[in-house]
């Protein structure tokens, strides 16, 4: 990892805010299902506990 140069920092800038306007709409609304309460295993399982 590194810090970005002005220049490679205001490309990212533009291509973030590019990709959003073009996204963004679709992004408004993120549907979740049902609250889950989970045993932490490991990075990749989450046992269920309990659902609300």
């Amino acid at each position: 990892m590194r810090w970005l140069g002005e220049d490679e920092a205001r490309e990212v800038i533009a291509l973030s805010e590019a990709l959003f306007a073009e996204n963004g709409p679709r992004l408004q609304d993120i549907r979740l299902g049902r609250i889950e309460f989970c045993n932490f295993e490991q990075m990749h399982h989450f046992e269920p506990l309990h659902r609300l």
